[in-house]
Order: C-alpha cells, then sequence, then structure tokens
C-alpha cells in the first residue's frame, strides 16, 4: 500500500510531465495506425481512404503541437514562479 501511495504521490508531482507523455503516446499511436493503413493501401490493396489518411496525419500533428505549447507554457510559469520566489536549490516554503 505505501508503494501504491508512493507512485500516486510522484505522479501528482509530476502531472504535467505525466498528461504530456500519456497525450504524446496516444496520437503518436493514432499517426501509426494511419500511417500502416497508408502502406497497406499502396502495397496490400486496402481499401483505405487516402484523405483520411492525411486529414488524420494533419490532425494528429496539430494536436502535438497543441500538447507541446500547453505544456511549455506550463513549464514558464513554474519556471518563473519557483526562479523568483525562492532561493535556487530550495523548495519554497509549504504553508
Amino acid at each position: 500500500m505505501k508503494k501504491i501511495k508512493k507512485i500516486f504521490k510522484a505522479v501528482q508531482t509530476k502531472q504535467i510531465g505525466v498528461l504530456v507523455t500519456i497525450m504524446m503516446c496516444f496520437l503518436a499511436l493514432v499517426m501509426f495506425s494511419w500511417l500502416v493503413g497508408f502502406w497497406a493501401n499502396g502495397l496490400l490493396g486496402a481499401k483505405f481512404e487516402l484523405g483520411s489518411c492525411w486529414q488524420g496525419i494533419s490532425a494528429v500533428v496539430a494536436g502535438m503541437t497543441g500538447v507541446a505549447a500547453l505544456a511549455g507554457s506550463q513549464y514558464a510559469r513554474y519556471y518563473l514562479d519557483s526562479k523568483y520566489n525562492s532561493d535556487e536549490g530550495k523548495k519554497p516554503e509549504i504553508k
């Protein structure tokens, strides 16, 4: 039980990184499936609509860009807060 609590506490302190990692993995998986469909259409004669393939890949790239931008803005906020509100190398006081 202590190990589970420790894992949950670690996830809570790194919520942004965990969320971004999960979303990037999901988007990469979707992109890979469209890529497989594209190649299967060309090599195996599958009836996979190529318009869907290109729309899906462009949507996934746009999604990854949005996720990266959100993560960057959140990181910048925490970086600035910690840079100007506490000494370097020290954790901020918990009140």
